[in-house]
């Protein structure tokens, strides 16, 4: 924590230096945008299966983080176009709560158009690894968070009403283009209850 503080104190200085240094991306997911040096955040499909259970097709996507997601349903539907869905594509994530379940909504990114499939799915937590994005601290009531590929992350108030409830440790699914300083967050393993799952942060720094 004193090493978080530590950068906080010296923002103004870093802010500076960020404008002129490219960020270097460490994680294997993420990418920089060359217009704006912003790191980008993409989530890749590693592996996908599906099969029909009754007359609906569900499955299992398995990113390159290696995160298990199950998919149970979805909002729009297309079996056509769901079974063109491949290892390399990407996808983003939009959560809300049903029955009692963090469910996440899947949109793949089309490279040529624009989809209007979008499944449904459960985070697989028995199946998947203790790996991924999670964070490592959280500082001043959440307005900081530095997950564990060092990079460090600044939310506004209304997003801190999510993310001072977020614990080091949390996993956590980050989505972002790099175009504009500003990124989603789904944390996987928040407490329900709290409806404290999603969050919109802008990158500070990469250590």
């Amino acid at each position: 924590m004193k090493n978080l503080k530590a950068i906080i104190s010296s923002l103004p200085l870093l802010l500076a230096v960020c404008q002129f240094s490219p960020v270097q991306a460490t994680n294997p997911t993420e990418q920089v945008a060359k217009s704006t040096a912003l790191p980008v955040y993409k989530n890749v499909i590693q592996d996908i299966s599906l099969s029909y259970e009754d007359s609906l097709l569900v499955g299992s996507i398995k990113l390159s983080n290696d995160l298990i997601l199950r998919i149970v349903d979805y909002k729009t539907r297309d079996d056509n176009v769901m079974n063109t869905w491949r290892k390399g594509d990407v996808v983003t994530f939009t959560a809300h709560l049903a029955d009692e379940a963090l469910v996440l909504s899947v949109k793949r990114v089309a490279r040529s158009h624009k989809e209007k499939v979008e499944a449904y799915a459960i985070f697989d937590v028995t199946a998947s690894p203790d790996s991924g994005l999670k964070i490592t601290e959280v500082n001043d009531e959440g307005k900081f968070v530095k997950l564990n590929d060092g990079s460090i992350w600044d939310f506004s108030w209304y997003n801190r009403l999510s993310t001072k409830k977020w614990k080091a440790g949390e996993r956590v699914i980050v989505s972002g283009r790099g175009k504009t300083n500003s990124y989603e967050f789904v944390n996987l393993d928040a407490p329900l209850s709290q409806k404290v799952f999603s969050a919109s942060g802008s990158f500070i720094v990469q250590q």
